[in-house]
Order: C-alpha cells, then sequence, then structure tokens
C-alpha cells in the first residue's frame, strides 16, 4: 500500500521556494517592489506562496497612499531648507499669534454620507444613488488664531486669478487691523498656487506690509485648513443637501459660529511642531 499525496492546498510552503522568496525579501531593490505578483514572478514562485511567506514574517498588505506630486530631490533639498529656516527664526507666541492663513475648498450641493444598514443574511441593502458633485461652490477662507476673518464663494463662472486673491488681500487687511489697530505686521501662510506668486500678489504683498512665510512646494502635510478647518466643515456637512448657492452660504455661516476660539488656536499653535 502506498500512501497517496493528499488533494487540495498544501499545508506548508516548500523550502526551495520559501527561501527563494526570503532571500528576494532581503535584496535592498525589493524596498521599492513589494508587490507580490512581481516578487512571485522574479522568484518563479507562486503568488499564494509568496503571500505565506509576508504573512509569516509579519507584513500586511496595505495600499499606499496617493500624493499629488513626487517630490524631486531638489523639492526634498527645498523643503529641508525651508523647514530649517523656519525652525532657526524666533518662534514665540506673538508670532505664531501673527499668521493669518488661507485656502480654497469645494463645497458640494449634495454630501451624502453612506451608513452600514443591518439586513438579513441573504438580502441587500436598498442601493443610494450616486450625489451630484458637478454641483458646487468655491469657497475663499481666511482664518487666523481668534477664528475667521474673511471668506467667500467665488462668483461663479468667474477666473480665481492674482487679482481675485489681491482684492482678498486689501479686504483681509482691513479687518484685521480694524479689530486691532495696533496689531504687528501680518504673517501670511499659504500655499505656492499661481496667484499667491503673481508679480502683482507680491507686490500687492509688498504695499500691505504683509510677510509671506516661506513654504515648501507640494507640502500637503502642514497647511492647517485642510487638517483642521475644512475637515471639522466636511463633518459639518455630511448628510446635508443643498438646492441652491444662498443655501451653501448659510450652511457655512451655521458652521463658523459653531467653533469656539479655542477651535481655531489649536490649528495654528502645533504648526512649529508639524
Amino acid at each position: 500500500m502506498k500512501e497517496q499525496s493528499p488533494l487540495g492546498r498544501r499545508a506548508s510552503i516548500g523550502t526551495a521556494s520559501s527561501a527563494a522568496v526570503t532571500n528576494r525579501l532581503r535584496t535592498p531593490e525589493h524596498r521599492s517592489t513589494t508587490y507580490a505578483g512581481q516578487t512571485a514572478h522574479l522568484t518563479n514562485t507562486p503568488k499564494s506562496t509568496v503571500q505565506d511567506v509576508l504573512r509569516s514574517s509579519g507584513k500586511v498588505a496595505k495600499l499606499p497612499r496617493v500624493v499629488p506630486h513626487a517630490l524631486t530631490p531638489q523639492d526634498q533639498r527645498k523643503r529641508v531648507d525651508t523647514c530649517t529656516s523656519l525652525l532657526n527664526r524666533r518662534r514665540t507666541f506673538a508670532c505664531i499669534d501673527s499668521i493669518v492663513t488661507n485656502d480654497e475648498k469645494y463645497c458640494v450641493y449634495d454630501t451624502l454620507v453612506r451608513r452600514k444598514h443591518w439586513v438579513d443574511f441573504d438580502e441587500l441593502p436598498q442601493p443610494q444613488p450616486k450625489p451630484d458633485h458637478d454641483k458646487k461652490e468655491l469657497l475663499f477662507f481666511w482664518w487666523d488664531i481668534n477664528g475667521p476673518v474673511l471668506w467667500e464663494l467665488v462668483p461663479t463662472g468667474s477666473m480665481v486669478d492674482s487679482n481675485v486673491f489681491c482684492a482678498q488681500l486689501e479686504k483681509m487687511s482691513e479687518i484685521l487691523h480694524n479689530r486691532n489697530p495696533r496689531r504687528g505686521k501680518i504673517l501670511l501662510f499659504t500655499d505656492n498656487a499661481r496667484p499667491h506668486t503673481a508679480k502683482d500678489a507680491q507686490k500687492k504683498l509688498e504695499e500691505l506690509g504683509i510677510e509671506l512665510v516661506p513654504h515648501p512646494p507640494y507640502l500637503s502635510d502642514l497647511p492647517p485648513s485642510d487638517y483642521h478647518v475644512f475637515r471639522s466643515l466636511q463633518s459639518f456637512s455630511a448628510g446635508k443637501k443643498f438646492a441652491a448657492r444662498e443655501e451653501v452660504k448659510r450652511g457655512v455661516n451655521n458652521f463658523l459660529p459653531s467653533n469656539s476660539p479655542e477651535f481655531s488656536a489649536r490649528g495654528v499653535r502645533p504648526l512649529p511642531e508639524t
């Protein structure tokens, strides 16, 4: 009597295949090629074997985060130089409290929220129609440590250029100096969008005595509007539907008073630590 080999998938990983995969995982080149399929092709090993080796070594499969741009070595050096100069700058609460920041965000008319439904095992939840994301308004928002300074929806069909930015600079500066006539220099922390770096924008900043805080290119992890104010606005708007532009305005107006000055301070004060 000869014992037949069991049918189905093997219970263990072949020693030779496992060694080939393990050796491949140890090579420096593998740091940039962590796809199981590619490793399987390079080692002539089944993909399932590669996945078993990765799991046994404590690895887990994760999707990479999508970033708008891949930083070139020159961008990386510029980022380090800019951040170093900011760290070497004399940092006081007066300096941090003088910062004004701005950004733009699209406010959609229909912010549908998908939620899980409890149904029977063989039952499907009712489908939800896809929201109409084509209808949206562009919000310009300026704020500092004390809260909102200026916000407005860009007129429908208008071009967002340096002229719009310069007009908002004048409004923002006037509002802040009316609030506090003895206020010192305004430090503007904004991104490197073309309207912000145009010649007439730079001329307007100089005319108003506003100092531009250095901002490295494609620095997506620093703007406090994205990770603080706009995240809260997105949560506030979740599940709401707007039928017209005026309703979007009312929605933003309802959101602004719901946040205390401490909320704004939590978005600006930690900037030196990021």
